[in-house]
């Protein structure tokens, strides 16, 4: 102890530094400890969900799963695509004017029926109603008109039917 004293309180000074460092070092320890005992407890949920095994065998499994996921979302994709396709050409807009041909005859039995594609192109067919005979004869539209002469009834019904749009922007957007 006497030979402590001999060099002042220089030796007491590193022992005191030397021993804040110890503690500082053993609650760095003690916090380590409980974050590492954290993670194990994560790690053993993980695998009890996983079915156990080995952490490399259950990381290839998943990289598995996920590449057949990203080949099926893929196929629904170019099935989507497809899909939107053949949609462009299906009846999407479509009208009904329904009108008395004659006088003598009442209760709107005669009608006007388009139906468009989102091209405004498809059909109009009308049904003329008398009360000795009824006819029934359709004229293609392309791009909302006719080659044929339209009745004001038949351009009606288009002009309802093309103000009648269905919004594909979504699957367009999507696909």
């Amino acid at each position: 102890m006497d030979a402590l004293l001999e060099f002042g309180g220089a030796p007491f000074l590193i022992m005191g530094i030397v021993f804040s460092l110890l503690i500082g070092a053993f609650v760095q320890i003690i916090f380590m400890r409980v974050e590492l005992t954290r993670i194990r407890d994560s790690y053993g949920m993980l695998l009890d969900y996983l079915g156990g095994g080995e952490s490399r065998d259950i990381l290839q499994e998943l990289a598995l799963t996920l590449s057949g996921l990203d080949r099926a979302n893929r196929m629904m994709d170019k099935d989507i695509t497809q899909l939107y396709t053949l949609l462009a050409g299906c009846v999407q807009k479509f009208a009904v004017v329904r009108y008395n041909a004659f006088q003598n005859v009442g209760s709107d039995q005669s009608f006007s029926i388009a139906l468009l594609d989102s091209e405004d192109s498809g059909v109009v067919i009308s049904g003329i109603y008398g009360r000795d005979s009824s006819t029934t004869y359709a004229k293609p539209i392309k791009s909302g008109y006719s080659d044929y002469v339209l009745t004001e009834e038949e351009e009606d019904a288009i002009g309802l039917a093309r103000r009648r749009y269905i919004d594909m922007s979504y699957y367009k957007g999507n696909a």
